[in-house]
């Protein structure tokens, strides 16, 4: 996280939930998804962290969303409403590695490449193909 002062709350424990429930076949992942976006909500957060959620959590979940209900020109399109916001959101200080590449949107791509076939529609350099795909050379 950015800030030190800034600690996990009921937004990540959804979140994290909802990540180790599409590696557990047992796990009800729609309920979990809902339970996550739920979380999403910004009422009561700290307005900066308010910020952060909607400008990361927001668009990666959404892409899950797609993901797991098979919407792939949706998919194309929530991705490019993702790339936007993490650009938007790690463009204040560039100089932070953390907004470099976007770990969390490689994740949902190399699922979506892994599990569907799905190609990634947009070329980024927050996104490398050769970590989405696995292909190093």
């Amino acid at each position: 996280m950015a800030d030190a002062h800034v600690h996990s709350d009921e937004t990540d424990f959804t979140f994290v939930d909802f990540i180790k429930g599409l590696f557990s076949p047992e796990a009800d992942i729609g309920l979990l998804l809902v339970k996550a976006m739920e979380a999403t909500d910004p009422e009561g957060m700290h307005p900066e962290r308010a910020d952060y959620i909607l400008n990361t959590r927001v668009p990666l979940l959404a892409l899950y969303r797609c993901f797991l209900s098979d919407e792939q020109e949706e998919f194309a399109e929530k991705l490019d409403e993702a790339l936007k916001s993490h650009e938007d959101w790690w463009s204040n200080d560039a100089s932070d590695p953390e907004g470099w590449i976007s770990l969390e949107l490689v994740a949902v791509l190399a699922l979506a490449y892994m599990n569907k076939g799905w190609t990634v529609p947009v070329e980024s350099d927050y996104i490398p193909q050769w970590l989405v795909t696995g292909k190093y050379l």
